[in-house]
């Protein structure tokens, strides 16, 4: 399963370091691996916002469990339609809601900053100066 998330006007999109809590934001279609924040040097494979998180798992519930959902609504349908004896079968079935797909602000981290190393930008606000290089995790070498 394939999703997408919004990116910025520069085409970038957010991500958050689960250890710091920081904020940063890299290109999605980069063919390097993000493999260490830019602030504190945790390693991780995954960065996502808490917006993302939830709307990757509704999205994710509605495309995998939604037919089922479907399925199951339909054989409880049958069953109660089809019932002349001492029960009858009702229920209902709720899919869930996928919430909105997160918006990215272009003025939200305004600083792009280039790791000569890696190759990588990333762009931040200014209260964050990047240590790292998000890639190899080496001391940021920045242009």
């Amino acid at each position: 399963m394939e999703v997408s998330l919004n990116t910025d006007g520069q085409g970038f999109i957010s991500q958050m370091c689960p250890s710091c809590n920081r904020r940063f934001k890299v290109q999605p279609k980069s063919p390097n691996r993000i493999s260490h924040c830019p602030f504190c040097e945790h390693g991780d494979e995954h960065w996502f916002t808490p917006e993302q998180v939830e709307y990757l798992q509704g999205y994710a519930a509605r495309e995998v469990l939604g037919p089922h959902l479907d399925k199951l609504d339909r054989q409880l349908r049958n069953m109660g339609s089809g019932s002349r004896g001492m029960f009858k079968v009702t229920g209902s079935v709720q899919k869930p809601d996928v919430p909105p797909k997160p918006e990215e602000s272009d003025d939200e981290m305004p600083i792009a900053t280039m790791f000569t190393c890696c190759g990588e930008t990333i762009r931040h606000d200014e209260s964050n100066r990047p240590a790292h290089c998000i890639v190899c995790g080496g001391p940021a070498e920045v242009a």
